[in-house]
């Protein structure tokens, strides 16, 4: 994966993270404004549930006492205690929970305030008026268990007191309660829709903001080390007078200060390339440089010169083929063999329009430690002057011969 690309992404993923996490908080708003609403309603089912599992509770034992001593009837009697105990218990949990809202909303103004004042009132009601209905009911678990008279206490106190008293409170209570809520929801709403368009016009300008971030950094770290890069493939050419100019403090700054201090270390224990370069150029002999299958690789500028060829000539050319013909198989197997020992032939080399040069060769191999492949190089000697000295001496020889043998005459 390109830098650029994980540097759009990552600024990418902060920009989705905003927008996720609006989004949850708009969620979780709400999820707590059910909450609120709820509370009203249990408080008037617990107490339903009490009312309703008295009567039970009333009814059960009066079976007991008529002659029903079932498993079924006294297992009903201790439900329906239970679950009275139980729901009068959750009452008053859910009673405590729904004063301390009503006085933390004491802060509110304007209507909000009108309706929280109205809550605190009724539920201050409604806690005066369930102690005497929590009285008579658990007065009325005691009394039917001694007596008849229990149906009779349900039915002149606790039901018309739950049915006048409590339960109106109870409905005031919710419907102003939900009004109050709803006048919150109302609000909340407003600013819910304003903090979503916000939320969504922050993570598309932080979305453009992220991409326009990411390729400024981009460019700030790309553009030095494509300097590094091109650097390290000069050095990597032979060209150690290579050195790196960035004006930077950081990191890809020590690197490059590091990288021109190789480069001058290198440049101080080695020679480098351009200026082997430039010796194998300015020899006087002709110099191949082939690969192990005898393909000609590099040659020097006396090739050029003596022979007429250029370089693209020889580009494809196999270093034999240079020779007169019966040298050629000779060459193919110096260079089939591998033989490392330095050979010495003379023979004849073509030029380009087809003419002789008589030469004196040498074939050696180098190793070539980077590519961990075997180069033959052969070096050509142009003996041509030497060939016309020798004749010349040869034809002064055979006059002096030809002199002395008529002398002698």
């Amino acid at each position: 994966m390109r830098l650029a690309t994980k540097l759009l992404l990552g600024f990418s993923l902060v920009a989705l993270l905003l927008l996720v996490t609006g989004s949850l908080s708009y969620y979780f708003s709400n999820e707590i404004k059910s909450d609120l609403i709820n509370e009203s309603e249990r408080m008037t089912v617990e107490l339903q549930n009490s009312l309703l599992y008295t009567r039970n509770f009333i009814v059960e034992n009066r079976k007991i006492r008529i002659g029903d001593t079932s498993l079924q009837t006294y297992s009903q009697v201790r439900q329906s205690e239970a679950v009275i105990v139980e729901s009068l218990n959750r009452f008053s949990s859910v009673l405590e929970k729904v004063d301390q809202q009503a006085k933390a909303s004491s802060y509110v103004e304007g209507a909000l305030k009108n309706y929280a004042d109205r809550n605190r009132v009724l539920v201050d009601s409604l806690r005066n008026g369930y102690r005497p209905y929590q009285s008579l009911v658990q007065e009325i678990l005691e009394i039917d268990r001694e007596g008849e008279f229990g149906e009779e206490a349900y039915n002149v106190t606790i039901e018309p007191y739950f049915r006048n008293t409590l339960f109106p409170i109870l409905n005031r209570l919710r419907e102003n309660s939900n009004a109050f809520v709803d006048l919150q929801l109302e609000k909340i709403q407003v600013r819910s829709e304003a903090t979503v368009e916000k939320i969504v016009t922050i993570t598309i300008f932080g979305f453009a903001l992220s991409l326009f971030l990411a390729l400024i950094v981009y460019r700030s770290i790309a553009s030095p080390l494509n300097i590094l890069t091109s650097a390290a493939r000069e050095i990597g050419d032979g060209k150690l007078d290579q050195r790196i100019n960035l004006n930077s403090k950081d990191e890809l700054g020590k690197l490059a200060d590091s990288f021109n201090k190789m480069t001058e270390s290198l440049s101080k224990s080695m020679v480098s390339r351009s200026y082997v370069n430039n010796i194998i150029q300015s020899m006087g002999d002709m110099l191949f440089v082939t690969s192990n299958k005898g393909g000609v690789i590099m040659s020097n500028r006396a090739v050029y010169d003596k022979l007429g060829y250029s370089k693209s000539d020889l580009e494809g050319v196999d270093i034999w083929e240079l020779f007169r013909k019966k040298d050629q198989n000779e060459i193919r197997t110096y260079l089939d063999d591998n033989a490392k020992e330095v050979i010495l032939k003379e023979t004849v080399v073509k030029t380009i329009d087809g003419n002789t040069i008589p030469v004196i060769y040498s074939h050696s191999i180098v190793n070539d430690e980077l590519t961990e492949t075997l180069n033959h190089v052969f070096v050509i000697s142009d003996i041509t002057n030497q060939k016309v000295n020798e004749k010349k001496i040869s034809d002064s020889l055979q006059e002096k011969n030809v002199l002395l043998s008529e002398i002698h005459h």
